[in-house]
């Protein structure tokens, strides 16, 4: 099913957001300036009217109170598990475990507010979506989630406005669109744009539903997660600098969760490690650590959101070297 639940917005502000079931309501002026959290279009999981980013697999309710009861497929229940940036599916009677194309079919009973929902994995892609830095011949698994309702037929898109081929990183393209990378290791506050924690240990049963084109995504096929960070070297991040490019990638210039960006937004970007560069021809943004935006020269959305941003801090000119305390750098092509 490839139906698109689009909420175009001109200002990210709440995590409610403008999505309703079984599909957006007409836009508002007050909706305007209270769109999803992550970002105005932003290819976030939405499942009537829950917009989240986790599901807790040992039951625990998440921020919009939805509860995994189990993974079902057929007349078989299962305990899901999530490991670093895979899901499986265990018998506890047969002690089997599926996984991969294995759990196509199957799905999540969720309870909700409203009931129980439905979330189906209708399609898994093994070893689908290269890493966009370091090792990418390292492959990440996806998943094509639909939802379905208590008490209604049919079934819609959980990631339901996806991002156009060709507009990933610098560049970098969306393999399988209309699916999601699901991963452990990493927990984040929609709200605040922060890294709330950032380790297997800390992250025990949460598991990230990461829609293409979602800064969640972005982090994760840039390494910037515990999933995407499998040893010592080039590819290890640490808090700090995940939640700098968190920042970044949603344009919480101001440190307050507040993010001026639109979906398809291009952009580049340069860590301190080089991990990205840029070319030189780009108009630079701005320089970013775990805070936000040290400072502003030209906006990725040129004057669009410029008064309210001035209205929010004060974000002096970029000075020509990198402030101390930089982690990356913005600029728009």
């Amino acid at each position: 099913m490839k139906s698109a639940l689009l909420a175009l917005c001109a200002l990210p502000a709440s995590l409610a957001g403008c999505v309703t079931d079984p599909g957006p309501a007409p836009i508002t002026n007050v909706e305007k300036i209270d769109c999803p959290t992550w970002g105005c279009g932003e290819n976030s999981p939405v499942m009537g009217p829950y917009l989240f980013h986790e599901l807790n697999l040992e039951g625990v309710p998440n921020a919009e109170q939805v509860q995994v009861l189990n993974f079902q497929k057929g007349l078989t229940f299962y305990l899901p598990r999530v490991a670093g940036a895979k899901l499986s599916a265990i018998d506890t009677i047969t002690n089997t475990t599926i996984a991969g194309s294995a759990l196509a079919g199957g799905w999540f009973n969720l309870q909700t507010p409203q009931g129980i929902y439905k979330l189906h994995v209708v399609k898994v892609s093994p070893d689908a979506i290269p890493y966009w830095v370091g090792d990418t011949t390292e492959l990440n698994e996806s998943y094509e989630l639909e939802y379905s309702p208590p008490g209604l037929e049919g079934k819609r898109a959980l990631c339901g406005s996806p991002p156009s081929e060709t507009d990933g990183n610098k560049g970098h393209p969306w393999v399988n669109p209309y699916e999601s990378m699901l991963f452990t290791g990493d927990r984040y506050d929609a709200t605040r744009k922060t890294v709330t924690a950032s380790s297997y240990s800390t992250t025990t049963g949460w598991m990230n539903l990461a829609c293409a084109g979602s800064a969640v995504a972005k982090l994760h096929l840039n390494r910037h997660t515990t999933a995407g960070s499998p040893g010592p070297g080039l590819v290890t991040t640490s808090w700090a600098q995940r939640q700098a490019l968190l920042k970044m990638f949603v344009s919480d210039l101001c440190g307050t969760g507040m993010a001026f960006t639109l979906k398809g937004t291009p952009l580049h970007w340069e860590n301190a490690a080089g991990w990205s560069t840029l070319d030189g021809t780009e108009a630079h943004e701005a320089f970013w650590n775990s805070t936000g935006a040290l400072c502003l020269d030209t906006h990725r959305l040129g004057q669009k959101y410029l008064a309210d941003i001035g209205a929010m801090c004060d974000l002096p000119a970029c000075p020509v070297n990198w402030p101390r305390g930089t982690y990356l750098t913005s600029a728009v092509p």
